[in-house]
């Protein structure tokens, strides 16, 4: 679990990862530190199902990115840059 956990967060810094035991079963949760940035929380058991999210998003993000001129994460307030 440990393991999982401190590599995800080394791919994703821009998410707070932890892991809780719930109901007997472990589940993983994942929250952007950025206001722009989605998903603003992800909460599953399986690590690699939160593996493909945030990586599905982090894409998204400097697909956006990229075509901003940018990388930084919005900041909420809904405006393009």
């Amino acid at each position: 679990m440990d393991d999982k956990l401190e590599m995800l967060r080394v791919q994703f810094p821009d998410f707070e990862l932890s892991a809780e035991l719930g109901r007997g079963r472990w589940r993983y949760l994942a929250r952007s530190r950025h206001p722009g940035l989605n998903p603003r929380i992800v909460i599953t058991g399986d690590a690699d199902e939160l593996r493909a999210v945030l990586l599905e998003a982090s894409q998204k993000r400097q697909d956006r990115d990229d075509r901003q001129g940018t990388n930084q994460p919005d900041q909420g307030n809904g405006e393009a840059r």
